[in-house]
């Protein structure tokens, strides 16, 4: 029973391309890491934590933010989710983002982490 739920939760956790030479699954968890790594260059960004999940054969992304206190709430989070939405949209070649939700967890100090 336990081995039938394991694989379940893993099937949710990945996409699958149905394509003519064969099916291509990406991992949640890879996209994840890659929305970490491109918006990292984003500035007021301290820390950004996402979460991936899939609604209606579309992605939803959850992202939880650390902001420096220099930064603009509104054009900061603005950013990060045209950034997300436009790179993902990118990596796997289709319109299939359908919310990009940010949630501003903290505010630091420009020298704290």
């Amino acid at each position: 029973v336990l081995a039938k739920y394991m694989l379940f939760v893993i099937r949710k956790r990945r996409i699958i391309f149905n394509r003519p030479e064969g099916d291509v699954s990406i991992s949640l968890s890879a996209i994840e890491d890659f929305i970490k790594r491109s918006t990292s260059d984003i500035r007021g960004i301290k820390e950004l934590k996402p979460w991936v999940r899939v609604a209606r054969k579309n992605l939803a992304v959850c992202c939880r933010v650390t902001l420096s206190s220099e930064a603009n709430v509104l054009e900061t989070t603005n950013k990060v989710q045209v950034e997300i939405k436009n790179r993902i949209q990118e990596l796997v070649g289709s319109d299939n983002v359908s919310n990009v939700s940010v949630h501003v967890s903290r505010i630091v100090k420009k020298s704290q982490k």
